[in-house]
């Protein structure tokens, strides 16, 4: 089985992350995986240091035809079984690619906001060249059923998450607390997102802002970055909470880093599912998170973490307060989740995956 993975993406986020975990599984279970990126992306640059065959593409437009006619040739030259497409861009290109070239396409959908019922999303969606497309939630799944004509093409296949990333956590000695001057008696309140305007980090601030009415000792810690940065550090002084707040930049050691969280809180305004929740319950770490898209599939409220209004900085605040006044209350919820991540794990995520790309090839191969 030959798979082609499209991602259109330059940097490395959540789905280039489920790409990599997908190619690692996928080739352990023998299958040969391809890739077509973008030129000088994280994801080109993850290949080359993996030994994954990739080809580089200008990816400059969703109608790029010079693209679609490299992603066909392509998969021509290396007789491509499926082409797994992993952005929005990608699943144009991929569905113009067919003019020179029939390859069928399995779609991941890893946003959710609604898509717009166009004549070029209809066609797009619906055209005979997609055989499924993988919703990584129940929302998202919900989203797409105005739009996609045949609901069984809807499949529902979380993100995956890899626990063992930080089971086997590789210490190099970095202290949250002393790196960034956060005093011991503080509560560490972090949220791991890019500081852009979906990640909710202006009303993040505004919670804060509220926490330190009633509990003066506590520090926000900001592990990510983003074009919004210096807009939100002014912010953050015009509130009056800049002493408060730590701004890390982009941080490699995740792993390393959230097990020094005391809550985990991610206030998205959008989110397909958020796995950096998923990240949280590994590290036994109370979360408070966003009641929108794919969140409430994993945090049931309060049993598994603590849910808030998206945009409700009120909510935020309360909900992070109860879990700053009860220590106890972070261990049920932390216990729970940890059951919950079962579903979440990426081995279980790769294995349905190859078993609808199976299903699809057997579907294809008996309609000759």
């Amino acid at each position: 089985m030959k798979i082609l993975h499209l991602g259109s993406e330059r940097a490395w986020r959540g789905g280039e992350q489920q790409i990599a975990y997908l190619i690692e599984e996928t080739r352990a279970k023998g299958i040969e995986n391809y890739v077509a990126t973008r030129r000088a992306s994280a994801l080109g640059d993850y290949c080359h240091k993996n030994g994954i065959p990739y080809i580089e593409l200008p990816f400059a437009s969703a109608i790029s035809l010079r693209t679609a006619m490299g992603i066909a040739n392509y998969c021509k030259q290396n007789s491509i079984d499926l082409i797994h497409v992993h952005s929005g861009k990608s699943h144009t290109l991929a569905v113009i690619s067919q003019f020179f070239r029939n390859t069928p396409i399995i779609l991941s959908r890893r946003v959710c906001f609604p898509v717009k019922n166009s004549a070029s999303s209809r066609w797009k969606y619906n055209h005979s060249s997609i055989q499924r497309i993988l919703c990584i939630s129940e929302a998202i799944r919900t989203e797409l059923k105005p739009v996609v004509k045949d609901h069984s093409k809807l499949l529902k296949v979380y993100s995956g998450i890899a626990p063992e990333k930080f089971q086997n956590v590789k210490f190099t000695g970095y202290n949250l607390r002393k790196r960034f001057d956060i005093p011991e008696n503080h509560t560490i309140v972090g949220s791991v997102a890019a500081l852009t305007a979906e990640k909710g980090i202006f009303t993040l601030l505004d919670a804060t802002n509220k926490i330190l009415e009633q509990h003066p000792e506590t520090t926000l810690v900001l592990i990510g970055d983003g074009a919004l940065r210096d807009e939100l550090e002014e912010y953050a002084k015009e509130l009056g909470v800049s002493e408060n707040v730590r701004f890390t930049g982009f941080a490699k050691n995740v792993p390393e880093i959230l097990p020094q969280l005391d809550i985990f809180v991610l206030a998205s305004r959008s989110e397909g599912l958020g796995t950096s929740i998923l990240d949280a319950f590994c590290c036994k770490v109370p979360a408070v998170a966003s009641n929108t898209g794919g969140i409430p599939e994993m945090i049931e409220d309060g049993i598994t973490g603590f849910l808030a209004t998206v945009d409700d900085s009120e909510g935020f605040a309360s909900q992070i307060t109860k879990l700053i006044e009860d220590p106890e209350l972070r261990q049920t919820l932390t216990k729970a989740a940890t059951e919950k991540l079962k579903q979440f794990d990426r081995k279980v995520t790769a294995e349905k995956t190859i078993k609808i790309y199976q299903e699809v090839l057997d579907e294809l191969k008996s309609n000759q």
